[in-house]
């Protein structure tokens, strides 16, 4: 039964959403059928356990049809008919006010009751300014234009011809919206998934905007998805200006939206900083600062874990220790439960790394727990910066070798990333050898292993934390 697609539909609703669903059942315009209501009846009393003991055949069996003998083909068909009802249900709950209303225009011109229409026409919200709102509203504002067009050319005592003229009008600013919205998306997947994509009418889109610029004062969105798109595609590059107008704006994007335009926001700072763009680590740092304050970064209410790292890892590199530390304690509660203490524990070690508190990394770092592949990489990663600056030699060589064993073995990582840790292990290892030597070779003899190894750090890629160990050999050199 755990396989059932109903229980797996149903496994994914909220205490509320199964009570609603329950009376849904029990509408008689939506069912009729006793043993359905029966079996919802049960499932919503267990929920959310479903497990073999609440809901294994004969259990349930024994719940719809109370003192008969089990017959397991009579529960076919109810789970079958209760499925579609819950598929039915979903969708009339996805239904908004507005997709009501256009609805009911609809039959009401269809049953001519063109009185009653234009009544309920004059109860939609007035369309005010309509430039200041995003795609969904052109999208709405256009199909409601459509459908006021097709009633005055119905009615003969009402003909008016100018809703066709208007439909035009708001289908263009959609339309370019949109195109606007998933070029900058398909560009993403393009740097993402190394394919191109058909963008069908893009080019088409960028010179009618070309040819008519007030388009983009009239659509503040979609100004704002323009000079993203221009920013992305590297035909522009004043981040300033996207910014400064994404500030002025966002209040018009969805939350769905807006957070769509802030990753790619930090995607493109994310590539110039890999680029050595200077200023782009703080710009990175502005926009996670600007999500959290707007909760754009929560799933189903909690803050991902890989959130929590890349925001502390962008505040200890720009030195802004304080505001990290405060952040790692007052997000702590935030994470989901399966992942808080050792996402916790791993980042508070990065932090105590960074400020040089090694002696409180090692028992950090000893109890998160390596479920996690990217957990296990990275704490031996942070292990190996460790044992270096603690001059553990015997420890750093013994995680050098293991670390390259694990890599070896372990088929569920990327030929990319074995290459970037092994270059890291490799190179590590020398600079650990070089930093032994000093003082003890030649100067001028240890000076040109010294620059010969800072010159082989620079032309290998990839090299994880090669940041680091450009900044351990320069230390090395001063």
């Amino acid at each position: 039964m755990q396989n059932n697609p109903l229980i797996r539909l149903l496994k994914r609703l909220d205490r509320r959403r199964m009570t609603r669903f329950r009376a849904f059942v029990h509408s008689p315009y939506y069912n009729k059928h006793r043993k359905v209501q029966a079996l919802v009846d049960y499932l919503s009393s267990v929920f959310p356990d479903f497990s073999a003991r609440k809901c294994g055949r004969e259990v349930v069996f024994e719940r719809v049809f109370p003192g008969e003998p089990f017959e397991p083909k009579k529960l076919a068909p109810l789970f079958t008919y209760t499925l579609r009802l819950l598929e039915q249900f979903l969708a009339v709950e996805e239904m908004d006010e507005f997709e009501g209303r256009l609805a009911l225009l609809r039959r009401l011109r269809q049953i001519g009751a063109y009185d009653h229409y234009e009544r309920k026409l004059r109860d939609l919200p007035p369309n005010h300014h309509p430039h200041l709102h995003n795609s969904a509203f052109w999208g709405r504002a256009m199909l409601l234009a459509a459908e006021q067009d097709q009633y005055f050319t119905q009615n003969a005592h009402r003909r008016s011809y100018k809703w066709l003229e208007t439909k035009q009008r708001l289908l263009d600013r959609y339309f370019l919206v949109e195109k606007l919205k998933d070029a900058c998306e398909l560009l993403l997947r393009t740097k993402i998934l190394k394919e191109e994509f058909n963008t069908g009418l893009l080019p088409e889109a960028l010179e009618c905007l070309r040819h008519h610029p007030e388009f983009l004062e009239e659509a503040p969105t979609l100004k704002v998805y323009h000079e993203l798109y221009q920013l992305l595609q590297g035909s522009s590059s004043d981040y300033s200006k996207v910014w400064e107008d994404l500030q002025r704006y966002e209040h018009l994007l969805d939350p769905e939206e807006l957070q769509n335009v802030y990753n790619y926001l930090q995607n493109y700072c994310i590539e110039q900083i890999n680029r050595g763009v200077e200023g782009f680590l703080e710009r990175l740092f502005a926009i996670y600062r600007r999500q959290l304050d707007r909760d754009l970064l929560l799933v189903d209410g909690f803050l991902p874990e890989w959130h929590y790292k890349n925001i502390v890892t962008t505040a200890l590199r720009l030195g802004e220790h304080r505001w990290g530390r405060s952040f790692l304690d007052d997000w702590r509660e935030r994470l989901p439960p399966d992942s808080r203490d050792n996402a916790y524990r791993y980042n508070l070690a990065s932090y105590f790394y960074t400020t040089g508190q090694l002696e409180k990394v090692l028992p950090l770092l000893v109890q998160v727990e390596f479920t996690d592949l990217r957990y296990n990489l990275d704490a031996k990663a942070l292990l190996l910066r460790t044992y270096y600056d603690l001059d553990e030699e015997e420890p750093l060589f013994s995680l050098v070798e293991a670390f390259r064993q694990f890599l070896k073995r372990n088929r569920k990582i990327s030929d990319f990333q074995k290459r970037g840790y092994y270059n890291l292990l490799r190179l590590t290892r020398k600079t650990f050898l070089l930093k032994s030597a000093k003082g003890f070779q030649n100067r001028e003899k240890w000076r040109e292993t010294a620059r010969k190894l800072l010159t082989e750090v620079e032309s290998t890629h990839p090299i994880f934390n090669k940041s680091w160990l450009s900044e351990k050999l320069a230390e090395l050199m001063g």
